[in-house]
């Protein structure tokens, strides 16, 4: 009977524990710690089985891109070089 006392106690104190702890919000990294920078770009083919969602007739994925361009929430480029 001692034991699922001392048992319960332990329980009982690790979820007081896991309640009061808090996230570490991530620190901003520097420019100038960066070793190395990588542009990775992507390609979604539309023709593929898994890509039919970002087909969709109703709201295709160019369309939705377009509108975030107009609305302010992606900032469109004139060419590669990000500029």
């Amino acid at each position: 009977m001692r034991y699922y006392a001392v048992l319960f106690f332990v329980l009982i104190w690790c979820e007081v524990l896991l309640a009061q702890r808090q996230a570490i919000p991530p620190k901003q990294m520097r420019e100038a710690d960066a070793l190395y920078a990588k542009r990775i770009w992507r390609i979604i083919d539309l023709r593929e089985r898994q890509n039919k969602v970002a087909a969709w007739p109703r709201n295709p994925l160019t369309k939705v891109l377009y509108d975030a361009t107009l609305v302010g929430k992606l900032r469109p480029y004139h060419n590669d070089s990000l500029k």
